[in-house]
């Protein structure tokens, strides 16, 4: 905008000077005649079509308008693509916090940019990298949590694109809750299960002990009737 207002104030400069063109003049004549320079004003005009056409070619950066919604410890994707489509192999892209002006995710010089990387975030996003080429820089942080709520930008600086969406972490992972506080429940059953059962095996073992000895002892009990029927006799 700066430069179509400087533009247009050189052209209302030039155009104080009064030019008188008659019918027969041509062209040529009118560039030569004192006053407003024709030559200056077509090349001014050559620059202000080289800016158009620099405007009409500018990339926006879409991210969704609705928040971001995600249970805590899940995974979630932050979309983000350019529009139109545009290889950005060769850009640098950025996602940060913007409230807390952290740095999420950076690419740059064709790989990922960790250093720059807040340390929360790290071994915890993934950026494809074959998404470049499409102008696809979407980002993926796994095991968000409560506090990670907030608004995130998508930033492209050497196209000026930029676009900014909400994540809001709704509570706790109720499903991983629920298995978690499961897992003692199932735990104790199992030793009492294995309890039980050793209880009842060594019952068993007992009672056939015990029927063992009575099975050996049975014999000699009928000896002793035997001779005692016989004394009676």
């Amino acid at each position: 905008l700066q430069v179509l207002r400087r533009l247009d104030v050189w052209i209302q400069q030039k155009s104080c000077k009064e030019v008188r063109v008659r019918p027969d003049h041509t062209i040529k004549h009118v560039m030569l005649t004192g006053g407003v320079k024709m030559k200056e004003i077509f090349v001014g005009f050559l620059c202000f079509l080289c800016f158009a056409e620099n405007v009409k070619g500018i990339h926006r950066a879409i991210c969704p308008t609705q928040p971001v919604e995600a249970e805590e410890g899940d995974e979630v994707t932050l979309p983000c693509h350019l529009d139109p489509p545009i290889d950005l192999t060769d850009y640098t892209s950025d996602w940060e916090r913007v409230d807390l002006k952290e740095i999420v995710y950076s690419y740059r010089h064709k790989w990922h940019h960790y250093d720059a990387q807040k340390k929360r975030y790290r071994n915890r996003t993934t950026f494809n990298l074959d998404g470049l080429i499409r102008g696809d820089v979407t980002l993926r942080i796994s095991s968000v949590q409560l506090d990670e709520s907030g608004p995130y930008r998508c930033f492209v600086p050497k196209l000026n694109a930029r676009c900014a969406l909400n994540i809001i972490v709704d509570g706790e992972n109720t499903t991983a809750i629920a298995m978690y506080a499961c897992l003692p429940l199932v735990a104790i059953l199992c030793i009492i299960v294995g309890v039980v059962a050793l209880f009842r095996r060594e019952i068993i073992r007992m009672i056939e002990k015990m029927r063992g000895k009575e099975e050996a002892n049975r014999p000699g009990e009928i000896e002793e009737l035997q001779v005692e029927c016989n004394i009676c006799k």
